[in-house]
């Protein structure tokens, strides 16, 4: 928001922090401190990992390599030591990775369904994302 002429980030949150995650919201507050916000100017999107400032897959995966995100990251180390049963843990993993069988995903791998909306609401699109951190019915479970 802005107050007066300096922008000041003030973020919120749908849900308490977990403990790995803490150093991860540091890091983001750390990266969004540094960008200059301009209320003349429109907002653009850069990818600021490619000279032309254009997402590519392969600058993607570098930069999660790179950083130690990719499928060696602490979260995964942290979720395969979990004591949980095997296909909670299988579940959260494909979830993590945007696997499950939502229908998104499967529409989005050609199979023919009559509606990609959610089978629980029927409001939005069924995705791991909207089943999880979105969806109303999902939520009072």
């Amino acid at each position: 928001m802005w107050e007066g002429s300096v922008w000041r980030w003030t973020l919120s949150w749908r849900r308490d922090r977990f403990e790995w995650e803490s150093e991860l919201v540091k890091e983001l507050a750390t990266h969004i401190s540094r960008a200059t916000v301009n209320r003349e100017e429109p907002d653009l999107r850069v990818w600021g990992n490619e000279e032309n400032g254009c997402f590519t897959v392969k600058s993607a995966y570098l930069c999660l390599t790179k950083s130690g995100r990719g499928p060696q990251s602490e979260v995964f180390k942290l979720l395969w030591k979990a004591k949980a049963f095997p296909n909670v843990i299988i579940t959260a993993w494909r979830a993590l990775l945007d696997r499950l069988p939502t229908r998104e995903c499967l529409n989005r791998r050609g199979v023919a369904l009559e509606s990609t909306l959610c089978v629980l609401c029927q409001d939005k699109i069924e995705s791991s994302q909207h089943l999880f951190m979105e969806c109303g019915l999902a939520m009072r479970v």
